[in-house]
Formats: C-alpha cells, structure tokens, sequence
C-alpha cells in the first residue's frame, strides 16, 4: 500500500474526532466564563453593591493569572496527557461555578475568577485546542483549529433563560452541572494527545514546490530554546499586535450587555447579542482558519483589525438593537479571525513541537495588554457615565496595531 499525499477515500481520520471534542469542551467552557460574563453584571451590581468597574475587574485578574499561568501549562500539555489535563480543568470549573453560587461577598467572585476560572480558560480553551490541532494535523492544521474552536453558540441564550427563571444563583449550579456532562466523558473518551499516541497514521503533509520555496520553516523545534524565541523578532511583532486586538475585545465583548441593558434593551434581547457574537466567530474561525494556510498574514490580521475597529465607532454612534446586532456580528468575526490566527502563525514559524511552548510564552504579553480593555471601560463608564471616551482610545489602539502588523513578515514558505 502506497502512501498517497492526501488522505485515502473513504477512510476518516481520526484527528476529526479530537477537533469536535474540543468545539464541545470550548463550547462549554468559554460560554460560560466568557461569552456569558456580561450577563452576571446587573445581578451581581445590585447584589453587592459592586461598580461596573470593579465587575470588569474579574475579567482583568482573571486575564493577569491566566498569562501567569500559561507557560507552566504550554509546557505541562507537552509533556503529560492532555486529557487529564483538560479534566482538571473541568473539575475546576465546577467548583468555581458552585462556590460562586455561594458568595456573600464581590471580593470571593473576583478570588474565583482570579484563582479558579483563570486556570480552566487555559487547560480547557484555545492553547490546549490549539496545541492538540498542531500535533494531529499538518495540511488541515488551519481548518482544524478553525472548526475546533467553534463554541458558546447557545450558551448565551440557555444562561439569560436560566438567570430569568431560577435566578443568577441557582444558574452557576445548573452550570456547573452542565459542565461535568459536556467536558469529562468526551475528553476521557476521545482525546489522544498525537496519531501516535492513539496508534494511528498522522495527516499526510502538504505538498511543497521546493523549487519555488528554498527556504524553510524550523523543522527541528525542540532547537528552539526559550532565549531564542524570546530574540525573535517576529514573536514581538504578534504579541504587540494581538496584545492590542485583545485588548479592544476585551473591552467590547463583557460590555456589550450592560451597553444594551442601559439602552432599554431587556436581557433576553441582550443575550441574543452574545449569540450573535459567537455565531459571528464561528464564521470567522472556519474562514481564517483554512485562509491562513493560504494567504498572506498580514493581510488577515488587517481584516480583523478593520472587523474591530468599526464597532468601536459606530458604537458611539448610539446605535438601536438592530445596529448592535450587526456590531456584535462584527466583533465576532474579527475575534473568531486573530484569535486562530496567533495559532496558525505559531504553527507555520517555530514548528509542531514547539506549539505549546509558544503559545504559552505569547499569553503573558497578548493578555497582559489585553486586560487594560475590560477595567478601563468599566472605570471610564462609572466616571463619565458613557463609554465614549473608551471606544475612542480602543479606535486608537487598533490604529497601532494595524501599523504594528506590517512589520509581520513571514518566510516564503510560510506565506505560502
């Protein structure tokens, strides 16, 4: 039996089954920690007391202990099996969810978000994805990771209902069920850290024309030393750039639903803006999943930026429902894009065995800059009483961005 450079008809690989493992566990996990923070805003503000700065603050020191953490776990998901790991994850979040449901206090939520739900956003989201997607597929990488980090859809939409019904207590319990179901059985089952482990053929390769492309990306990555990438030019230029587009996301997405909330909107409504927003990074995800194997990076980081930066003006615009629906699409389609991106640039430049590793040390810088968004919209809220001046300096920090990325040049290889 020969072997062929595209998989053989009729046969299913079985990186597939890791990739819809991983859109369900996502699905779970960044519904509820991220997608559907802005919901808990109002209850928790007449609960405790809380400013809507000080809410947003949680998204902040969960961000901080997330950078903080993501070497020690890039580095764990490369050497021990990743499905216990992403169970961890799981057992946390449900103990984060039902002590929460529990709290007397604002400052026990920020503890929790600060000490639990930091850890679960990175042994059940992206870098875990991500690095599983680098090991299992090679020509597919970018639609893998794409298709992989579809997630929230629903959750949205379900969270408002159970806030509405049972109140937002009662709702972390359901929750925390919820995730115990959909994250452990699958992941115990399905997840296999490599081909090899699981004792099947890897992706075949894509096909390169080595007479046009002579020069390659780094094919030994454990050469890669932790000084090395630190001294590359091109892991400065993406965590700068990112780092700024995280920064305007972050800032837009927890503050969707209270912008909708002061402007007459009721919750239900406001959550169908969540679900627009994931729905619209779910689009963005599968197109610049496959586009980056194809196209230019630069180009796509650009689109992302531009996808971002309109929503930030026309947010000052006081746009009715309808405006924010298509500005929340918009949002998502620019998240769904840079965040596959950072992977897919990752993958191309240091090399499959090295993913993790780089992934873990890019989150400190990304997310570091990124968690000025969330605070600084909540605190200029509470001093103006509007969130213009913040969307203007967000407008602002994209405009670097887009500067930033043209410096991101990749080898010939690598564009193509």
């Amino acid at each position: 039996m020969t072997t062929h450079s595209k998989p053989r008809l009729g046969t299913w690989y079985y990186g597939w089954n890791i990739v819809g493992v991983t859109l369900v566990i996502q699905a779970a996990a960044f519904g509820v920690i991220v997608y559907g923070f802005g919901l808990w805003v109002e209850p928790w503000s007449q609960e405790f007391g809380a400013s809507r700065g000080e809410i947003m603050f949680g998204v902040t020191l969960m961000n901080i202990a997330s950078a903080l953490a993501s070497p020690l776990i890039g580095h764990a998901l490369a050497r021990y099996p990743i499905r216990w790991l992403v169970v961890l994850g799981a057992v946390l979040m449900a103990a984060g969810l039902v002590a929460v449901s529990f709290a007397t206090g604002f400052l026990f939520v920020l503890a929790m978000y600060m000490l639990v739900f930091s850890i679960v956003v990175v042994l059940v989201g992206p870098l875990s994805a991500s690095t599983l997607m680098a090991n299992w597929f090679d020509r597919s990488r970018g639609l893998a990771i794409g298709i992989s980090a579809i997630g929230g859809l629903l959750l949205p939409v379900l969270m408002a209902w159970l806030l509405l019904e049972y109140g937002w207590r009662e709702a972390h319990l359901y929750l925390a069920a919820l995730t115990l179901v959909a994250i452990i059985p699958p992941a115990l089952w399905f997840i296999h850290n490599s081909p090899e482990d699981k004792g099947v053929d890897p992706e075949p390769p894509a096909r390169v024309n080595h007479e046009e492309h002579t020069i390659a990306t780094p094919q030994t990555p454990q050469q890669w030393t932790t000084e090395e990438i630190l001294r590359e030019r091109l892991f400065w230029v993406l965590c700068v750039s990112l780092g700024l587009m995280m920064m305007a996301f972050m800032g837009l997405m927890p503050n969707l639903v209270p912008y909708a909330l002061d402007a007459g909107i009721d919750v239900t409504r406001a959550s169908v803006m969540i679900t627009v927003l994931a729905a619209g990074g779910i689009v963005g995800k599968l197109c610049m999943g496959p586009a980056a194997d194809r196209v230019d990076m630069r180009y796509l980081i650009w689109i992302a930026i531009l996808l971002l930066g309109l929503p930030t003006v026309l947010l000052t615009m006081n746009p009715g429902y309808a405006g924010l629906l298509v500005i929340s699409a918009m949002v998502g389609l620019s998240s769904g894009g840079f965040t596959r991106l950072i992977g897919a640039t990752i993958a191309i430049h240091f090399g499959q065995a090295a993913f993790s590793r780089v992934m873990g040390l890019t989150s400190p810088f990304t997310m570091g800059i990124g968690l000025f968004g969330p605070p600084m919209n909540g605190y200029i809220y509470d001093a103006t009483g509007t969130y213009d001046l913040a969307l203007n300096i967000l407008t602002g920090m994209l405009v670097i961005a887009a500067v930033v990325t043209f410096f991101l040049k990749l080898t010939p290889a690598a564009r193509r």
